[in-house]
């Protein structure tokens, strides 16, 4: 005949499983709600622009990375390793899935070089058609050199940068068909423009998209409402209120210095912003920002105004 546990030690261990069992149900519950969250990162690079993009799962993804130093100049490396290296790791930006070049201007890439030093990105978002500058072009057999994967961005591409919580990114311009003959003052026109998604919260990535970009988006008809509009080429009077009234953003970025007569957000762009009853945030002005969202509440954390507000 087999052995029998008295009544009060079998209740006992039956209660020690449960609240075993519970706790660990309650960390996992904690440690779940945590890495649900997405971050953005917006840096304060001066007339360049440099976003990052965090997966609650700590996947990120890098929109341009770039300064006003012409070429990869000295200020361009110091800013590279003493400004965005650091931020990117205090975000918790640690492993980099991949990386965006909107457009292949100084000012959106010549940071990039540094960051690939310390970066392994597995896949690089390239423009889609030929580019004459020489040092995009060194750049990109740096990449190769590192066996970057190097794919051409069109409308249509998306990158699904957390498959357990839905973050992903998608290409909504240029269209597919090849892009040929572009000089320098069109390469803006040709620009990507990317929506990134998260739940119900949508931020729209504009690199230095013009108004005849934005404008063919809202002829074509496309949703292009986002909470957080990254505002195209640093606020330059290059923003057509009909792209703003479609976007309807509730927060305006713009990557630039300063606010002026004759600098950014100049013009039309912030009193169009304003008038959609936008918050703008100038990264020269107020320094870096970082948006933190679980897919419905957005909470802003900067350096210099918001403090840490929920929008």
């Amino acid at each position: 005949m087999g052995d029998f546990l008295p009544v009060g030690s079998l209740l006992r261990r039956c209660l020690l499983i449960v609240l075993i069992g519970s706790a660990l149900y309650c960390a996992f519950q904690t440690v779940g709600a945590f890495r649900k969250e997405a971050v953005f990162l917006f840096l304060n690079v001066g007339n360049g622009k440099a976003i990052a993009v965090r997966s609650p799962a700590g996947r990120v993804l890098l929109i341009d990375a770039g300064t006003d130093a012409h070429g990869q100049s000295r200020v361009a490396r110091w800013i590279a390793e003493r400004r965005i290296l650091p931020a990117l790791r205090q975000a918790g930006c640690h492993r980099i899935k991949g990386v965006m070049v909107t457009h292949p201007h100084d000012d959106h890439f010549n940071a990039l070089p540094v960051l690939l030093g310390e970066f392994y990105p597995s896949l690089l978002w390239v423009p889609p058609y030929p580019v004459r500058n020489p040092t995009f072009s060194s750049f990109l057999q740096q990449a190769g050199l590192k066996k970057v994967r190097l794919v051409p961005f069109f409308r249509g591409q998306r990158l699904c940068l957390d498959s357990v919580d839905g973050l992903t990114a998608e290409v909504l311009y240029p269209d597919r068909h090849p892009l040929t003959g572009l000089v320098d003052g069109e390469v803006n026109e040709a620009s990507a423009i990317v929506r990134v998604s998260y739940g119900r919260v949508r931020v729209l990535l504009t690199g230095d998209a013009g108004v005849r970009a934005q404008e063919h988006l809202v002829r074509r008809g496309d949703d292009l409402r986002a909470e957080i509009l990254d505002v195209p080429h640093h606020g330059l009077r290059h923003l057509s209120r009909e792209f703003v009234r479609a976007v309807r953003p509730r927060l305006a970025v713009i990557s630039a210095r300063r606010v002026g007569s004759a600098g950014p957000a100049d013009g039309d762009v912030a009193p169009a912003l304003e008038a959609m009853g936008a918050r703008i945030w100038v990264t020269g002005v107020s320094g870096d920002l970082t948006v933190r969202t679980d897919g419905a509440r957005i909470r802003l954390e900067g350096e210099r105004s918001f403090g840490d507000e929920v929008l």
